[in-house]
């Protein structure tokens, strides 16, 4: 999204009456849902036209009337771009979104208005949660360990490090009304959209967690910074909250964050144990079955070296067909490593070699 996608066919900015005119004539007529994603209501150009949709790529391009020319198109993921040209207006950039039938509304909601998603997302980050086009979900970051580290540390050391080296995450609230009330914005003002973009920004800044420091580039990793330095109303959003008055510190919205979802969401406790749990369930089963301990245990019982293609296929046929309540139940070595030589030998067997490993 954004227009940039198609510049070698040409494609120009519509202006806004050019732009209500190729909705209308873009209506898809087959039973799929469709929705022309908002903007804000003073805005007269466009860099492309937006559709979110459950419809495929080939019923749209079906669906297109004879006053259409397709000039060429890009797929990114859910977003195919096209290049049109329609009647005497210039070629333009047109954005089709695949979406799920059971997530459209908080896809719809999460794509409005400019980049308000990804404002309102810089708030949930700072508080451990992932606000997506499909819903608010929990994060989390563990160490090689199992055990649960710091969102910021991780920010803070990059991409990768050993400190907290694997994330999960937990879809936590699917309704888009109630992901902003939890994240202190006021529903209703965002059922009534907005006209200019100070009004979007406005909004971000009445969120009863907002603080500015959530959104300074130095606090950002560098792959956010890359894309959002790019994004007009992220960088106009950085002036306009450095014009507003002293808002309150990073500790404060913090503190009254947690203790509004000890009291409203006392279920997230038990979430995050689970969540816990699982990290753990998955390095004991990791270090279990490990390709190392694989190889091992393998030419201890046939002579031979596991390796390349045959290893892959091993290491799958042991983890798809493991007894893993075992792996994890603090049985010993001796009890595992029992159990993979019985998995082995079936795997090493004619019938298994013509089936699967040679597959």
């Amino acid at each position: 999204m954004g227009g940039n996608a198609m510049h070698s066919y040409g494609v120009e900015r519509l202006t806004k009456e050019q732009y209500n005119e190729v909705l209308s004539a873009l209506t898809i007529t087959l039973p799929y849902k469709t929705a022309a994603i908002p903007s804000y209501k003073s805005k007269d150009s466009f860099g492309d036209c937006d559709l979110l949709t459950t419809a495929t790529d080939e019923a749209f391009e079906k669906s297109l009337s004879k006053d259409f020319a397709l000039l060429g198109k890009k797929k990114n993921g859910s977003v195919t771009s096209y290049a049109l040209k329609y009647g005497n207006f210039p070629p333009f950039q047109f954005d089709l979104i695949k979406a799920k039938e059971d997530s459209f509304k908080f896809n719809y909601n999460y794509l409005s208005y400019n980049d308000l998603g990804n404002l309102i997302g810089r708030i949930a980050a700072a508080f451990g949660f992932k606000f997506a086009h499909d819903g608010l979900y929990i994060l989390a970051w563990y160490s090689h360990q199992g055990e649960e580290r710091s969102v910021a540390r991780v920010k803070e050391n990059g991409k990768t490090n050993d400190y907290a080296e694997h994330k999960m995450e937990k879809l936590f609230i699917s309704n888009f009304d109630e992901a902003l009330e939890f994240l202190g914005f006021d529903s209703l003002r965002f059922a009534q959209g907005f006209d200019t973009v100070d009004d979007i920004l406005d909004f971000v800044a009445n969120s009863k967690y907002f603080c500015k420091d959530f959104f300074l580039f130095e606090n950002r990793n560098h792959d956010q910074r890359k894309r959002d330095i790019k994004r007009p109303t992220y960088t106009k959003a950085l002036e306009y909250f450095d014009t507003l008055a002293d808002t309150k510190s990073r500790d404060e919205v913090t503190k009254a964050f947690k203790a509004s979802v000890a009291t409203k969401y006392p279920s997230i406790v038990n979430i995050k144990r689970d969540m816990r749990k699982e990290a753990k369930r998955k390095y004991v089963l990791s270090r279990r079955l490990s390709s190392r301990r694989v190889v091992w245990l393998y030419k201890r019982l046939f002579g031979k070296q596991l390796e390349g293609v045959a290893l892959g296929n091993m290491m799958k046929f042991l983890n798809n067909n493991c007894d893993k309540t075992l792996a994890i139940s603090g049985v010993s070595n001796y009890k595992w490593y029992e159990h993979l030589a019985e998995l082995m030998r079936m795997a090493n067997s004619s019938q298994f070699q013509q089936s699967s490993m040679c597959g």
